[in-house]
C-alpha cells in the first residue's frame, strides 16, 4: 500500500480510484470522478497524486469551494505526514486570515471583511498594510 495512504485498509473501489489519479497525473490528463460522500475522495486524490509530485519535485495546488472541504484536505495531509514527509499550506479568505481586530470582531462575512479592509487601507488605519509600504 502507498506510503501516502495512511489507513489500514481501502474501501471498495478506492484502489482503482487512486490508480486512475496516479495515471492521469503521470500522463498530464484531466480526470473527473464522481463518488458518494464517505468514499474517501480526498485521501484517494492525495494518495494518487503525491508520489509523482514528490518524484518530480512538484507542488500540488488543491482548491476547494468551502472551508470545510479544505479542512478535510489538511486533516488528510496531517494523517499522511505520520507515514511520509509531506507538508501543506492553506490559504483562506481575508476574513479568516486578517489580523486586524476590527475585521475580526465586526465583519460578519468575507464580503464585509473585504469592504472594511479596503476602507481601512484607504484611510491609513490598517497598521499591517501601512507596514508593508
Amino acid at each position: 500500500m502507498s506510503e501516502y495512504f495512511p489507513y489500514q485498509s481501502l474501501r471498495p473501489n478506492q484502489e482503482e480510484f487512486i490508480k486512475l489519479v496516479d495515471n492521469a497525473v503521470r500522463n498530464g490528463e484531466n480526470l473527473i470522478i464522481e463518488a458518494p460522500t464517505g468514499f474517501g475522495k480526498t485521501i484517494s486524490v492525495l494518495a494518487g497524486a503525491l508520489p509523482y509530485a514528490k518524484e518530480m519535485g512538484y507542488k500540488i495546488i488543491y482548491l476547494a469551494r468551502t472551508h470545510k472541504q479544505m479542512d478535510r484536505v489538511i486533516e488528510e495531509l496531517k494523517a499522511i505526514s505520520k507515514k511520509a514527509h509531506v507538508s501543506g499550506v492553506e490559504f483562506r479568505s481575508r476574513k479568516e486570515l486578517c489580523l486586524h481586530q476590527y475585521i475580526q470582531n465586526f465583519a460578519p462575512d468575507a464580503y464585509n471583511a473585504m469592504i472594511v479592509c479596503k476602507n481601512l487601507k484607504k484611510l491609513g488605519k490598517c497598521e499591517f498594510f501601512e507596514n508593508l509600504k
